[in-house]
């Protein structure tokens, strides 16, 4: 399956841009059945669009729980 890698893709733009963007990302990724690495700060970015989070810290990646 090909990767979509995304490093902080959102950022800098306005809110509704943003919003589009990520409607735009996750119906691509959906139809084409992608896998995508995300990389962000924006909360907002990882609830929207992942299934699976991890966080970084130090030398330590963790898993997040499902909420």
């Amino acid at each position: 399956k090909p990767i979509l890698l995304l490093d902080e893709p959102f950022t800098g733009l306005d809110a509704e841009t943003a919003s589009s963007m990520r409607d735009l990302v996750k119906d691509l990724t959906n139809a084409k059945n992608w896998h995508v690495v995300l990389v962000s700060h924006d909360e907002d970015d990882a609830v929207f669009l992942a299934d699976r989070r991890f966080d970084l810290s130090g030398n330590q990646l963790t898993e997040r729980a499902k909420a």
